[in-house]
């Protein structure tokens, strides 16, 4: 999986006029689909990139695999983009995809046309039981060795970055 342009690049949307400073047009882009100057900005600031890495000063960054794993990691973990994080939706209590939706958006409740009827809460719900589904019926204890989460990030961001 590779992050992707907006579709329309922003087209019709008030953050589709180019920043009269910088030059850029804050369409989203990446893995959760980064929007306006002042997220771009955000996220120099915590991932602490400057200069040619700069998201605000070249938009464009937000597309390469390791800066759009970042961002989604990092967003989501702290609550960046509406207020709310994931330890809110999963955690020894809770297990909400369809709530989580207010990670990244709001529309949970938006029901698209092309979805048969289904709400999108619902839908990345749907994805999530799935998944999880997969998940357990591989799992093989005796077969699973121990791993550190910084490993786990570290081989994500490496296969994200070699590509399909």
């Amino acid at each position: 999986m590779l992050p992707i342009a907006e579709y329309g690049y922003g087209a019709g949307r008030p953050y589709d006029v180019p920043d009269s400073e910088t030059g850029q047009t804050y369409y989203g882009r990446g893995f959760v689909q980064l929007t306006w100057r002042d997220n771009y900005a955000r996220a120099d600031h915590e991932l602490e990139l400057f200069a040619a890495a700069s998201l605000e000063w070249h938009a464009d960054n937000a597309l390469e695999p390791p800066i759009a794993a970042a961002v989604m990691l990092k967003g989501m973990t702290d609550g960046w983009f509406c207020g709310s994080a994931l330890a809110d939706y999963f955690n020894d209590h809770d297990d909400d995809p369809c709530n989580a939706r207010d990670i990244i958006n709001g529309d949970k409740s938006v029901v698209p046309s092309w979805s048969g009827g289904m709400s999108i809460g619902n839908l990345i719900k749907g994805h999530h039981e799935a998944f999880l589904m997969a998940l357990e019926a591989a799992w093989d204890e005796d077969r699973v060795l121990p791993m550190a989460a910084e490993t786990v990030l570290t081989l994500t961001l490496r296969l994200s970055a070699a590509g399909p």
